[in-house]
């Protein structure tokens, strides 16, 4: 790994075309007279130590096509010269220091790559951002600009990326925004936008994967349409005012994350849930809505995949469906706050995959199941909730436990202990803790009265612990 300052001396190097120094302990300025040599088209500085700001005559480099300084400490005001070359494709000031408003682009900019995310920038967007006829992503999140979104931004041609995720954002999103065909990321989080989402979305943004307006003001309901755009892997509309019934998103074959929380969404009749078994949905956040009604035995029927399921503060009453089982790869399974009630079913011991399980402020009754109380399926963790201290000693004087093969059909190591008592219980004891009389000395004898309190007191362990 190199470390230290970049020296002045690469300026001599008259044929030097790439400068690739990417993820090194590099420190200290940019040489003033890198951008001297003629022939440079790529500088590529990224992930370091570097300060200082972007030198004049590098940003005048009439040769350079490829500019990447992210995730330095490099700061001060963008120099505008970066948006007046006609060479320059790339440009990446990603996690920096910079300040100040973003340069207005030039109509002979060819920026193809436009990254300004994490900085400090302040000020509006600017409206010649939309006179690119080059640009195929934009990302400008978490910085401090302020206004609203400029309409013409619909006019860049071949737009795929765009994120103005965690600014201070405000008004309406342009309509014309919406019917850009060509985008595959949008990603507006942790603004103050508002408005409604128009019905024909997901007609007109027939492209996009990862749609994100988390942190929001968008309120009424979500268009229905938007289960027509095929190709969404992502929806994160948490934390708005929708309302209504969560449209079917079960035409989405390629939706992994379905992030609705903290609206106030109805489930209607809850068929919206088995829709989306045809999808490959790996998280599902519902919590903070108002969906009502009971959990469905249908929720059995969400796929394989399903990793995370938060139903947190929705009202549910009824009792949780032994369905639920079915999910074999849950990770994390929360329905705390909620009104439900009933005895905890057995079939939720069988989420062998299960770390976190929250059931908090509820109205369950009854005894916490074994499959729970000692572990999850096959796989006993910490993670459970409680451990069954009876259960871990009968593991220990029977060497068996719980989830071996012979226990089946209704017979459990509680049963298996109390068949066996009184007469038999010798039987079921581990030899490897019992005494080896056929090795012993002549002191044997001796020790036979300690041998056989030792045996009464197992005797008298396992009758407390079978009742």
């Amino acid at each position: 790994m190199l470390h230290g300052g970049i020296p002045d001396g690469f300026t001599a190097l008259d044929k030097l075309s790439v400068l690739f120094a990417h993820s090194n302990n590099l420190s200290g300025n940019i040489p003033h007279s890198l951008g001297s040599v003629s022939s440079l088209t790529y500088v590529v500085l990224a992930n370091n130590s570097l300060t200082g700001g972007i030198p004049p005559v590098l940003a005048n480099c009439s040769s350079l096509q490829w500019l990447d300084l992210r995730k330095n400490h490099i700061g001060g005001e963008i120099p505008p010269a970066l948006f007046n070359s006609s060479s320059l494709q790339a440009i990446n000031l990603a996690e920096n220091n910079f300040f100040g408003s973003i340069p207005p682009l030039s109509d002979l900019s060819s920026i193809q790559f436009l990254y300004l995310s994490y900085n400090n920038l302040s000020g509006s967007i600017p409206s010649s951002l939309g006179n690119s006829t080059s640009l195929y992503s934009l990302l400008l999140a978490w910085n401090e600009l302020q206004g609203s979104i400029p309409s013409s931004l619909s006019r860049i041609p071949y737009l795929e990326e765009l994120e103005f995720t965690g600014n201070n954002l405000t008004g309406t999103v342009p309509l014309p925004l919406y019917n850009m065909s060509t985008l595959t990321f949008l990603g507006m989080a942790e603004n103050n936008l508002i408005g409604e989402l128009p019905q024909n979305i997901g007609y007109t943004l027939k492209s996009i994967e990862m749609f994100i307006l988390q942190g929001n003001k968008f309120h009424g309901q979500i268009p229905k349409s938007l289960a027509k755009a095929t190709n969404l892997q992502l929806i994160n509309l948490r934390e708005n005012a929708f309302k209504g019934i969560i449209p079917y998103f079960g035409s989405l074959p390629n939706l992994t994350i379905l992030d609705l929380g903290k609206n106030q969404l109805e489930a209607g009749d809850w068929t919206f849930l088995p829709a989306l078994a045809h999808t490959q949905l790996a998280e599902l956040y519902l919590d903070a809505n108002n969906l009502q009604g009971s959990l469905p035995s249908s929720t059995g029927d969400l796929p394989q995949s399903m990793k995370i399921l938060v139903l947190t503060s929705n009202f549910i009453s009824g009792t949780i469906p032994q369905e639920i089982e079915q999910l074999r790869n849950l990770v994390l399974l929360q329905i705390d706050h909620n009104l439900l009630t009933g005895n905890l079913p057995d079939s939720l011991g069988n989420l062998s995959n299960l770390l976190i399980l929250s059931l908090a402020q509820n109205s369950f009754y009854g005894k916490i199941p074994l499959s729970i109380e000692y572990g999850f399926g096959s796989k006993i963790s910490t993670e459970g909730d409680v451990y069954s201290y009876g259960v871990i000693i009968l593991e220990m004087l029977t060497g068996k436990r719980p989830t071996d093969e012979m226990f089946n059909d209704g017979l459990n190591l509680h049963q298996f202990a109390k068949e066996a008592f009184p007469l038999k219980i010798g039987q079921i004891l581990d030899p490897s803790i019992m005494p080896d009389y056929e090795n012993e000395d002549n002191d044997a004898n001796n020790d036979l009265d300690h041998d056989n309190c030792l045996m009464d007191g197992m005797l008298n362990c396992v009758t407390k612990l079978r009742e």
